[in-house]
């Protein structure tokens, strides 16, 4: 919240510089606390440090790109880029904590796992430094048009394309919609009104529901197997073996999104409804085969989870691209920040919801829930993607093709006409835009 605040209003590249700097320091210095209570104090700086830079990185990287190669883009930096770094860091781990592949284990402990975790840090920081630019658009917004026009100058001649853009283009700021004193709100304050609002509403449910789906998936599936591993007698290799398969499916599930995003009819919107209707079906029919001794098997484990799995990362990644997309450049970060922060609360409920529902309550009587024990968790599931898509689907914006929108107006036109949420709110706030004028077009500047 903190962080899409501030790079709203400051902008951009001070976020993620602050961010990555601060990542240095706090992930160094874990490595050398003394006790529980430091290592608790810097691991909760170190949360703070990566969500303040989340929302930042994000806007900054729609911004960065033209809108035929936007959500591609986002998805591999964030979405193959993250996983990428996750498997780096199981292997490293593996590495340094296993005694068949590391006999001098002592040298290596936790802290210098934490030291070597950190080191990326510093390329990025440097990279940020000297590399990386200012939003242009961001620029543009808030009235530093000559900025903006100088960086996408030096942009064009890095690309080779300066007589698209020669020195000296005109870049013109977008209007601010709104009343005299909407114009002097914050981006957290515009987001309090339509047809923000809504859509900051809808977006963070949906947030909470796949975040939820996501990481409970990942957290019970491993407690699901050691219930029916002991009864079917199978060894742990043979668990960690479907642990990896079902793992695995966070691949596929990136190229997938990665396809669908921009194919034809099908866009942002409906990757993220259909991908969690089928996150929702495979947890539904892992229920039925869970309770049927017939299908009660392995491979009917790993079929279901695999796709639920897939289906459930699709739409997280995804989500968060729709996200970023769908609001105007003056309160983009602030609005990725609010619906990140309530996917992480749906994230951080779903272990201890997952660790409630599983509980063996097999030694006591506790009438039905005993009986379908199984259905439990996996039907909450179910009930919670169910529940994403149709927030998604009230929302009734696809983004896929259009230009970021700067305002409130911008946002409001990709609202998809129809009886959905969305299109009603348009209808209510059509009479608010009249009179109204867009920036011209078919001037010589560059809009």
């Amino acid at each position: 919240l903190v962080g899409g605040g501030v790079a709203d209003m400051w902008g951009r590249k001070p976020v993620i510089l602050w961010g990555a700097a601060t990542l240095i320091a706090t992930g160094m210095a874990c490595a050398w606390a003394d006790n529980f209570a430091q290592l608790l104090t810097l691991r909760a700086l170190l949360g703070f440090t990566l969500g303040f830079n989340d929302a930042a990185s994000t806007a900054m990287t729609l911004e960065a790109v033209p809108s035929k190669y936007r959500g591609k883009a986002v998805l591999v930096v964030q979405g193959i880029g993250g996983a990428v770094g996750k498997i780096l860091v199981a292997v490293l781990a593996d590495a340094l904590y296993d005694h068949a592949y590391n006999p001098g284990y002592e040298r290596f402990g936790w802290r210098t796992f934490l030291c070597i975790c950190t080191l990326p840090c510093i390329p990025a920081l440097l990279l940020g430094l000297y590399v990386t630019n200012e939003s242009p658009r961001w620029l543009a917004v808030h009235g530093r048009t000559e900025e903006a026009s100088q960086l996408l100058h030096n942009l064009a001649l890095r690309n080779g394309t300066a007589d698209k853009f020669p020195k000296g283009t005109r870049v013109l700021q977008p209007d601010r919609w709104g009343e005299a004193e909407d114009l002097q709100l914050s981006s957290l304050e515009r987001l309090t009104k339509e047809p923000m609002h809504t859509m900051v509403i809808l977006t963070s449910g949906a947030m909470v529901c796949a975040n939820f789906v996501y990481f409970g998936l990942l957290f019970a599936l491993p407690v699901y197997i050691e219930g029916a591993g002991y009864e079917a007698r199978w060894t742990r290799d043979q668990k960690s073996t479907i642990l990896v398969i079902v793992a695995m499916a966070e691949a596929p599930a990136m190229w997938f999104g990665f396809g669908s995003i921009d194919w034809k009819d099908v866009g942002r919107s409906k990757t993220v409804v259909w991908s969690l209707v089928g996150a929702a079906v495979c947890c539904l029919v892992f229920n039925f085969q869970a309770l049927a001794p017939v299908l009660h098997t392995s491979g009917a484990i790993v079929v279901t989870q695999f796709l639920a799995r897939g289906f459930a990362s699709a739409s997280v990644i995804t989500l968060k691209i729709y996200c970023g997309e769908i609001f105007p450049t003056l309160a983009r970060a602030a609005a990725v920040a609010v619906a990140q922060s309530w996917a992480r609360i749906g994230a951080a409920l779903s272990p201890v919801v997952v660790g409630f529902l599983l509980v063996d309550w097999s030694q006591g009587e506790y009438g039905m829930w005993t009986k379908l024990q199984p259905l439990r968790v996996f039907m909450l599931f179910s009930i919670f993607a169910a529940v994403g898509a149709f927030l998604i689907h009230e929302l009734g914006i696809e983004p896929q093709g259009s230009t970021l929108p700067d305002n409130e107006r911008q946002a409001l036109d990709r609202v998809q006409d129809g009886s959905s949420l969305g299109g009603n709110i348009k209808k209510a706030l059509s009479g608010s835009f009249e009179g109204w004028d867009e920036v011209p077009t078919g001037s010589p500047a560059k809009a």
